[in-house]
């Protein structure tokens, strides 16, 4: 998980959604690389993001994500997740 929150917010998501690797103060630019490369090489990026304004970094469209991008759920609450 990539995320350009702070690494309390970061670590208690990534706890609760059972996720070993993850890393919080990310810049936009630097997930949007990262997710460039990962798709590159074949993997498919589930993807969450808050501010749509950063869509523009991405190379593809919302839908194009969607269609991309492997299910994932989250409560109401934001306490607990799962993939």
């Amino acid at each position: 998980m990539l995320t350009g929150d702070a690494h309390d917010p970061a670590a208690a998501l990534a706890k609760a959604a059972k996720i070993s690797h993850w890393q919080a103060w990310v810049a936009p630019m630097d997930i949007a690389a990262r997710v460039a490369a990962l798709r590159a090489q074949g993997h498919r990026v589930p993807m969450i993001i808050e501010q749509p304004r950063y869509m523009k970094l991405m190379s593809r469209t919302a839908a194009e994500l969607e269609e991309l991008a492997a299910p994932i759920e989250c409560t109401a609450d934001g306490t607990t997740a799962s993939m």
